[in-house]
């Protein structure tokens, strides 16, 4: 195998956090289980910001939400500018065909993200690898190629409403029983919670029955020799105190790549973040990462030479529905979480609510009582004594200094990245959809 891949194959999956059997998240995946096992899984790797096209701009670009202008969801009036350059244009730049197929959620239309290949757009698991490999199989071109498959899967609206279920569902078959579901612990064991639990486990496992056809087709095509691919996440699992929150269960992404020069195995505990995503793709097949990329690549952790991990990172919150500016710093030890928002609401730990709604029409969140509580200012967790962060430690004495330490270089960060949460509110949708044609 060659020790520089020539060929890039990127998978974005939807709202999986770190929902995977090799992650120890008890629900069966053989397929990508056995894929990290191939080649490297990252196990600390987060998001940058943990919403649907605020992550995903993060990844394609290389830069901070606040940087690349996405700062909220596209099917809400948000679209990352035009200007802003992402892997593809750089990629296209160094003489790559640049394919996509399946979902997007970066922009407005799929065009504007300037893939030089465009396939049609179905995105559930089983339509975009087949098609994905039917294409790479009657394929012409002599360029390389950087392929993005996006998934709908596991999107919380494919599994989340009964009434879904009742009318029959391709995930059905692929549902444990639900005396066998895995509850994560940081959720209550509690009957609506793993009727849920259970329709999630069967879409993971669907997508993960499908995921076969990519690796089995790239290998029996004679792809695998050349062609570095990617399995990540946009951000963490649907429900509260996850996805769109700067808790760890918000923020935490599965990310593992196979191909040529990463080593078998290898699993990385190194902080990552999506933001390095880019320039690590393009340091792997060879290409000079732009000026003004916030990341930085970690392909020379991948290949065993020498590598500088990150000391901390840095997280955003702004538009998730409504405005609830967050902003968060974490080092392998501490988590420390700025709410900027007047009024901002406490996420429920599983042990302060007494009732959970047993009926409900199609949220997953539907399940809990409506958020009430305040939310502190300030929020500080030691994540190796209390990995499910149960405990905010920002008034203990003990941990006065860490917490001014980890004041003082976020604040720090939303200076020196000129952060405009800095001027008071950030404008909704500060990048509508601009006015093209179809």
């Amino acid at each position: 195998m060659n020790s520089r891949p020539r060929n890039i194959v990127f998978v974005i999956c939807h709202d999986l956090g770190r929902e995977l059997g090799c992650y120890g998240a008890g629900v069966a995946t053989p397929n990508l289980d056995r894929f990290a096992g191939q080649g490297a899984r990252c196990d600390a790797a987060f998001t940058n910001s943990p919403c649907c096209s605020p992550s995903r701009g993060t990844i394609q670009t290389g830069r901070y939400a606040h940087h690349n202008g996405l700062m909220g969801l596209v099917n809400q009036g948000w679209s990352m500018p035009l200007a802003e350059r992402t892997i593809v244009d750089h990629l296209n730049d160094a003489g790559f065909e640049t394919l996509h197929t399946g979902f997007q959620h970066e922009r407005a239309k799929h065009a504007m993200n300037r893939y030089s290949t465009q396939l049609a757009p179905d995105h559930r698991s089983e339509d975009v690898f087949a098609r994905a490999i039917a294409h790479l199989a009657q394929r012409k071109d002599s360029r390389p190629f950087y392929m993005n498959l996006g998934l709908l899967e596991v999107h919380e609206s494919g599994w989340n409403s009964q009434d879904r279920f009742d009318h029959g569902s391709r995930y059905e078959a692929f549902m444990p029983a639900l005396e066998e579901v895995h509850v994560p612990p940081w959720l209550p064991d509690v009957k609506p919670i793993r009727r849920e639990m259970r329709r999630f486990r069967g879409c993971i496992r669907f997508m993960d029955h499908h995921f076969a056809t990519l690796i089995e087709g790239l290998d029996k095509l004679g792809l695998a020799e050349n062609t570095l691919v990617v399995f990540a996440t946009d951000h963490g699992i649907s429900g509260v105190r996850s996805k769109s929150t700067l808790y760890d269960h918000g923020v935490e992404v599965a990310l593992m790549l196979r191909g040529p020069g990463v080593r078998t195995g290898m699993v990385v505990d190194d902080l990552i973040q999506t933001v390095d995503i880019a320039p690590t793709l393009l340091e792997a097949v060879g290409v000079e990462a732009p000026a003004g990329m916030d990341g930085r690549s970690f392909w020379p952790r991948l290949t065993g030479e020498a590598y500088r991990p990150h000391e901390m990172i840095f997280t955003e919150r702004n538009y998730h529905g409504g405005f609830d500016p967050m902003r968060a710093v974490r080092t392998r030890r501490y988590h420390y979480i700025r709410n900027f928002a007047d009024a901002p609401k406490w996420q429920w730990l599983p042990g302060e609510v007494e009732r959970f709604n047993d009926r409900f029409e199609a949220w997953y969140n539907d399940l809990w009582p409506p958020l009430s509580k305040p939310r502190p200012a300030e929020e500080l967790y030691d994540v190796m004594a209390d990995p499910h962060e149960t405990r905010n430690l920002a008034g203990d004495a003990a941990l006065a200094d860490v917490r001014r330490e980890l004041a003082a270089a976020l604040h720090r960060w939303m200076v020196e990245t000129n952060d405009p949460l800095l001027q008071g509110p950030i404008p909704d949708r500060l990048h509508p959809h601009p006015h093209t044609p179809d």
